[in-house]
């Protein structure tokens, strides 16, 4: 999938966004929570159907351009976390002309009806960054690599 066709996908189609970090998964291994293939997939439904109008109407949507940096994005981000309630990862990174904080959630070795198991990208969406700091700090999260400063 290449540039504005992934604004035309069906909400059942996917795509490959990024990958798991050695790091990553070294510390997801640790918790006993394998990868699938370390692969990062995104389906399409979380940029063009309803889960997307619902961030849109928050405001704390990807706005096009975002989306279409998401792999760059994600392959540096600025903080790399683990959700303890969840066992999801979060990618946390800063975009171009936004205050707040971009938050991927991926979730590891997602079982998938009738397909192998695949990282899948749970949700894409901005936070105030004082709510991933707060999260931190009433342990809810753990830093993996990287600052959320």
């Amino acid at each position: 999938v290449k540039g504005d066709d992934i604004f035309a996908l069906g909400g059942h189609e996917s795509f490959v966004v990024g990958y798991v970090a050695s790091a990553e998964r070294a510390f997801m291994e640790a918790q006993g929570i394998a990868a699938a293939n370390g692969a990062i997939t995104l389906d399409a439904r979380l940029i063009n159907a309803k889960k997307a109008r619902r961030h849109e109407g928050a405001g704390n949507a990807l706005s096009k351009e975002e989306w279409l940096a998401l792999p760059k994005l994600i392959a540096n981000p600025d903080a790399v976390l683990w959700d303890k309630g969840t066992n999801n990862i979060l990618y946390v990174f800063n975009a171009p002309k936004r205050t707040n904080k971009g938050k991927m959630v991926v979730e590891f070795a997602r079982p998938l009806k009738n397909k192998s198991p695949v990282e899948s990208v749970r949700t894409v969406f901005y936070v105030q960054k004082n709510d991933i700091a707060g999260r931190i700090k009433g342990d809810l999260y753990q830093l993996i690599r990287g600052s959320v400063d």
